[in-house]
């Protein structure tokens, strides 16, 4: 508050120079032109010399909240990311363990995903019973619905 009152005097006392100043000479005449001319840019001096004084630390600050808001950002799309493979895993599985009940085995079967930023199904490892005939039928249909391949499609 005391920086302020000090600006505030300051301004009021180079106004009032000024003042006196540009009265000294007469109005139209080349000295008075040039008074007026540097008491302006005296005046001008005093309105911004606190700018003079201004810190670089906002830009710091500034800085500082561009870097946390790059790591919440980045927080945010891995965490999307993890959110977005888990859904695709569960229900990748759900689709083959659904697939499988209905040629009548009962199998475990574990996703595996590409590390893409939107993970699609790689490979797939699959145990449990199931007839030959049963597991040629879900292999394809793994491989023509889902996309894996056969030599990616793991069977214990």
């Amino acid at each position: 508050m005391q920086d302020i009152r000090e600006y505030l005097l300051g301004v009021i006392a180079a106004a009032c120079i000024c003042a006196i100043v540009t009265k000294i000479p007469g109005k139209s005449s080349f000295p008075g032109v040039v008074i007026k001319l540097i008491a302006g840019i005296f005046m001008l001096l005093s309105l911004v010399s606190p700018l003079t004084d201004v810190r670089l630390k906002p830009i710091s600050v500034i800085t500082d909240v561009s870097r946390q808001a790059n790591e919440i950002t980045a927080s945010a799309e891995d965490s999307t990311r993890e959110s977005i493979a888990q859904i695709i895993k569960e229900r990748t599985q759900a689709y083959i363990l659904d697939k499988a009940e209905s040629l009548g085995a009962d199998l475990s079967v574990e996703i595996t995903l590409s590390e893409d930023s939107i993970p699609t199904p790689v490979g797939v490892s699959i145990s449990g019973n199931i007839s030959p005939y049963s597991k040629k039928i879900l292999s394809q249909t793994i491989a023509q619905d889902l996309g894996i391949d056969t030599e990616a499609q793991i069977w214990n």
